[in-house]
C-alpha cells in the first residue's frame, strides 16, 4: 500500500473538497493565512503515531530476542513531528481490514 497513493485519493474526494473549502474560508474569517494554519498544525499533530498492530509486532519480535523492530520503532517515534526515511511503514493502518483495538483506561 503506497501512502501517497491513499493521500491522492483522499484529495479528490468530494466530501474532503467541501471540508477543505469550508476550512479555507473560517481561516480567513479568523484573520489568519492558511499557511500560518498548516505551520501551527504541523507543530501540534505528529507525523507518525504509534499504531498498535506496529507496536505488537514489535512486542512479538522482542519477545523471540528480534529487537530490530522495537529498535526500528523506537527511533521513529523519536521525533514524531519530523519527516523522516522509511516511515510510510509506521503511518499506515494494519493491512487487517478485521484489527480492532481497545483502551485500557
Amino acid at each position: 500500500m503506497n501512502i501517497n497513493s491513499i493521500q491522492d485519493q483522499i484529495y479528490k474526494n468530494k466530501d474532503f473538497i467541501n471540508w477543505s473549502k469550508i476550512w479555507e474560508k473560517r481561516i480567513l474569517i479568523n484573520g489568519g493565512t492558511k499557511q500560518n494554519s498548516l505551520e501551527l498544525m504541523k507543530k501540534n499533530n505528529p507525523i507518525v503515531i504509534p499504531r498498535n498492530h506496529n507496536v505488537e509486532e514489535a512486542l512479538e519480535a522482542a519477545n523471540n530476542n528480534d529487537l530490530k523492530p522495537m529498535y526500528d520503532l523506537l527511533s521513529i517515534l523519536k521525533k514524531p513531528y519530523t519527516k523522516q526515511a522509511n516511515i510510510e511503514k509506521f503511518q499506515i493502518p494494519s493491512k487487517n481490514q478485521n484489527y480492532k483495538t481497545f483502551c485500557g483506561t
